[in-house]
């Protein structure tokens, strides 16, 4: 899976999107607004 995503000025990634323990890619990053966002996407069952 490839997850690409546009970066904005002023926006910081604190921890890139990557493969985690708990089986699911996560990231983090602060919009150019301060604001925090956490992206967890959990695989589809098998």
């Amino acid at each position: 899976m490839h997850i690409a995503y546009g970066r904005s000025a002023g926006e910081e990634i604190e921890m890139p999107i990557q493969d985690t323990f708990w089986n699911a890619y996560f990231g983090a990053f602060t919009d150019k607004f301060g604001i925090k966002w956490m992206v967890n996407y959990d695989y589809p069952q098998q």
